[in-house]
C-alpha cells in the first residue's frame, strides 16, 4: 500500500500514548501526593504528552501539505483546499468548547474580559494565557504554525522560483526553526526571572517561543518523504537516540543538577528543542509499527478522539467535578471513584461530540458541491 495514504498504526499508538499521559498526569492535581517524586513524574508525563502533540502536529500538517506543494502544477487553489481541510477538522470543535468554557466561567463569576482573544487565537501569542480555557494554548500554537509555515512557503517559492519545490520546502522549515530558536535567545536576554513556574507560563506556553517544535515535526516529515529508505533502515538508531533523550529529560537534568536557577540559558533556549528532537527521533520507529489485532480498535479509537478528549478533559470535566465534589471532604475511595468518573465522562463526551457534532459538520462539507473537491 502507498506509504503516503495508508494509515500508520504506529502513529495512532503514539498519539494515544500522548493523550493518555495528559489524562493520567491530572490525577495528581485531583489527588495530591506528599511524595515530591510522584508530582515531578506527573508533570513530566503531562509535558511529554503535550510535546508529542506539537511535533506530531507538524508532521501531520506536512503530510497533508507536502504532496500538494511538491507537484509541478502547484496552485493557490491547492492552498485553499489545504486550508479548508484544516478549518473543518480543527475550528468547529474548538469554538464549541471555547463557548462552553466562557459560559461556565460566566456562571461561576470568573473573569472573561479578554475572551475575544480566544476567537482569534491570540490568548497566548506574546503573553501568558489566562485561566480561561487554559488548555487552548496548544491549539493557538498549532494554528499559527500552520499559518506562518504556509505564508513562508509561498514567500520563498516566489523568492526562489527556479528551485525545486522540495528544496524550497526544506529551506522554509530550516529557516523557521532557526528563527524561533532566536526568539528564545531574545527571551533569555531580556528576562531576569529564573523560576520554573514563570518559565512554564511565560515561555513554554507562548506562541512566539514555541513554533520551532512544530517545524521540527515538519522537518522530520521532509526526511520521511525524501529519504524513506534511510528513515526505515535507521529506525532503531533513531529510537536509541530518542531513549537517550528521554533518559536525559527524566533523569539526567536532575542528576546533573541543571536547575533553571543556575542554568537559565539551558532552560530558556535548549531544553524545549531538545525535547522536540527527542520525540521526533521516535517517529521512524513508530512509523514502522504494524497493526496489533488485540489493541488495534482501542488505539485507533483513542487516537480518533484525542482532540476532543484534550479540549474537554480539564476545563470542563475535571474542574467541574472537583468543584461539585471538593476533595477535602472526600475519602480516598471516593477520590478514586471521582478519578474514574473523570475518565469515563471525558470519554463519553468526546464520543458524543465526534459522532454528533464533528462528523456531521465534516459530512456537510463533503457533500456540498462548493467544497466537495477539497475532500
Amino acid at each position: 500500500m502507498d506509504k503516503d495514504t495508508d494509515r500508520v498504526f504506529g502513529f495512532d499508538l503514539m498519539i494515544s500514548c500522548a493523550i493518555c499521559m495528559v489524562l493520567l498526569s491530572q490525577f495528581v492535581w485531583v489527588y495530591p501526593q506528599n511524595m515530591a517524586i510522584v508530582s515531578h513524574l506527573s508533570s513530566l508525563l503531562h509535558y511529554i504528552g503535550i510535546e508529542i502533540f506539537f511535533v506530531f502536529s507538524g508532521f501531520l500538517m506536512s503530510n497533508n501539505l507536502f504532496p500538494i506543494f511538491n507537484i509541478k502544477n502547484f496552485s493557490y487553489l491547492s492552498v485553499y483546499k489545504f486550508i479548508l481541510k484544516i478549518i473543518i477538522k480543527v475550528l468547529p470543535l474548538y469554538f464549541l468548547i471555547l463557548i462552553i468554557n466562557i459560559l461556565v466561567a460566566f456562571h461561576f463569576g470568573l473573569p472573561i474580559d479578554q475572551c475575544w482573544k480566544y476567537f482569534l487565537f491570540l490568548q497566548n501569542f506574546t503573553t501568558p494565557i489566562s485561566n480561561l480555557f487554559s488548555e487552548s494554548w496548544l491549539i493557538s500554537i498549532a494554528i499559527f504554525a500552520g499559518i506562518i509555515f504556509l505564508v513562508s512557503l509561498l514567500f520563498f517559492k516566489l523568492l526562489l522560483p527556479k528551485s525545486n519545490n522540495s528544496r524550497v520546502y526544506l529551506i522554509t522549515a530550516l529557516l523557521l526553526i532557526i528563527f524561533f530558536l532566536i526568539t528564545k535567545c531574545v527571551y533569555n536576554s531580556i528576562t531576569t526571572n529564573n523560576d520554573i513556574n514563570h518559565w512554564d507560563v511565560s515561555l513554554k506556553s507562548v506562541v512566539i517561543y514555541r513554533l520551532d517544535s512544530v517545524f521540527i515535526g515538519v522537518l522530520f516529515h521532509w526526511i520521511y518523504k525524501n529519504f524513506y529508505s534511510f528513515w526505515t533502515k535507521n529506525k532503531v538508531q533513531f529510537f536509541i537516540f530518542g531513549c537517550l533523550g528521554m533518559i536525559f529529560i527524566f533523569v539526567g537534568v536532575g542528576y546533573f543538577k541543571l536547575g533553571i536557577e543556575k542554568y537559565p540559558l539551558f532552560w530558556n533556549v535548549f531544553y524545549l528543542p531538545i525535547t522536540s528532537l527527542t520525540i521526533a527521533f521516535f517517529l521512524p520507529f513508530f512509523s514502522q509499527i504494524k497493526e496489533q489485532a488485540s489493541i488495534n480498535k482501542v488505539v485507533v479509537y483513542i487516537s480518533n478522539h484525542s482532540y476532543a478528549i484534550y479540549l474537554l478533559h480539564f476545563g470542563i470535566v475535571l474542574q467541574l467535578l472537583k468543584y461539585f465534589s471538593p476533595i477535602d471532604i472526600l475519602t480516598s475511595k471516593e477520590v478514586i471513584f471521582l478519578l474514574f468518573l473523570y475518565l469515563i465522562i471525558t470519554t463519553i463526551l468526546s464520543h458524543i461530540l465526534n459522532q454528533y457534532y464533528q462528523k456531521p459538520i465534516s459530512n456537510l462539507f463533503r457533500n456540498s458541491k462548493m467544497f466537495s473537491d477539497s475532500f
